[in-house]
């Protein structure tokens, strides 16, 4: 047996492994992780739209920061896959217009440890699995998956969380309209310390007033429009 078929065969595992554990049947067929991001884009079209723009302004935010290139690359990779463990979450979930249940909220907060799973058995390097993991980690410590806090924290998950938010902010979503980029930008301030790191919102916010988020989105929003017929929509 080589060693990619190995390594499908652990995938199958791992992700058999966490639907068991929400008593979820896995889809069929899904081994790799081209397959895994194709089935998730069919799931939930927007997905590729809202990760693309996520890689855009984490590369507006770090341009901002001390980071060295070799760190902003894994930064960039890690942005572009931080919602494959996504593939777990079922499509009525994911487009549901009103309050999550509590149980639908746990399989939600679970697709950091789907990810990490998947693309662990994958080969993929630690260092760019680490900044997905971490990426819905709160500042204060009352984020998910493990509640770490503070700079235990990578740097590289909590440009991917500010990043991550700023969009999902600024785009619709099943249950409310979008925010304002000046709306969005106001609440992450309000958020920094809390949700978020201080220094990435104000890196982000030094990245506004030079126009960067604007320019970002508007570049984006034309690549979706010519690519895709759908509505922009993320949870």
């Amino acid at each position: 047996m080589n060693r990619r078929t190995k390594g499908r065969i652990a995938v199958c595992h791992a992700v058999c492994r966490i639907f068991d554990s929400f008593g979820l049947q896995l889809p069929y067929g899904v081994r790799r992780l081209a397959e895994i991001v194709e089935e998730l884009e069919q799931k939930f079209p927007c997905n590729r739209a809202h990760s693309d723009r996520v890689v855009e302004y984490a590369k507006a935010i770090v341009a901002e920061l001390p980071i060295p290139d070799d760190n902003v690359a894994t930064i960039c990779h890690a942005a572009c896959l931080h919602d494959v463990g996504k593939i777990g979450i079922p499509g009525e979930i994911l487009r549901k217009p009103g309050p999550l249940t509590a149980r639908e909220r746990d399989i939600v907060r679970n697709h950091p440890r789907v990810a990490a799973d998947l693309l662990r058995c994958l080969l993929y390097p630690e260092e760019c699995i680490e900044l997905i993991y971490y990426h819905h980690e709160w500042f204060n410590g009352h984020g998910y998956p493990c509640r770490a806090g503070g700079k235990s924290i990578p740097l590289g998950a909590r440009v991917i969380a500010v990043a991550d938010a700023f969009d999902a902010m600024t785009s619709d979503r099943p249950y409310r309209q979008a925010m304002t980029i000046d709306e969005a930008s106001r609440e992450l301030q309000d958020c920094a310390g809390s949700q978020f790191d201080p220094e990435v919102v104000e890196a982000l916010t030094r990245a506004y007033e030079k126009g960067a988020l604007v320019s970002q989105r508007n570049h984006q929003d034309r690549i979706v429009h010519d690519r895709y017929s759908w509505t922009r929509r993320s949870r």
